[in-house]
């Protein structure tokens, strides 16, 4: 058998090397195809968790299926929810702080008429400090005292 140019030789190997190259490619364009579709699934999704190194829940995104409520939770080392910033589905917001044991203990919110409430809540889950106080206007002061005179 007789030996082939060096240069056939090269141009032969750079052939190969060509098609492998388009072979790669036709996969890599299929994998990110493939990543493009998974993206749009989680990010057009209903809840987003985040996970630390340890694979616990540190931050999770979601609209309440029930209520249709906007929750952003920041969890502690253990998963725990400890803040957690409202939407309510009315557009009301709230700021809500959290103590070891998941229980709501302050919140900052709007009332229904738009002004700023902060409440203090016992372990129970009764207001024990709300402010400001805010006066009743005229009108809800006179309907008060004719039902209790």
């Amino acid at each position: 058998m007789a030996k082939m140019p060096k240069k056939d030789k090269n141009a032969k190997n750079s052939q190969k090397d060509l098609i492998e190259a388009k072979k790669q490619i036709r996969f890599l364009k299929q994998k990110v195809r493939e990543l493009e579709y998974i993206i749009k699934q989680y990010l057009t999704t209903r809840y987003l968790a985040v996970l630390d190194i340890n694979k616990q829940l540190r931050i999770e995104l979601l609209t309440n299926p029930f209520d249709n409520r906007s929750v952003l939770t920041l969890n502690d080392m253990q998963g725990d929810a400890r803040i957690g910033l409202i939407v309510l589905s009315n557009g009301r917001p709230a700021i809500q702080l959290f103590d070891e044991k998941n229980r709501v203990r302050a919140e900052l919110t709007l009332l229904s008429d738009g002004k700023p409430i902060l409440r203090f809540y016992d372990i129970k889950g009764k207001v024990i400090l709300e402010m400001p106080k805010y006066r009743q206007n005229q009108k809800q002061k006179s309907l008060l005292g004719n039902q209790q005179g």
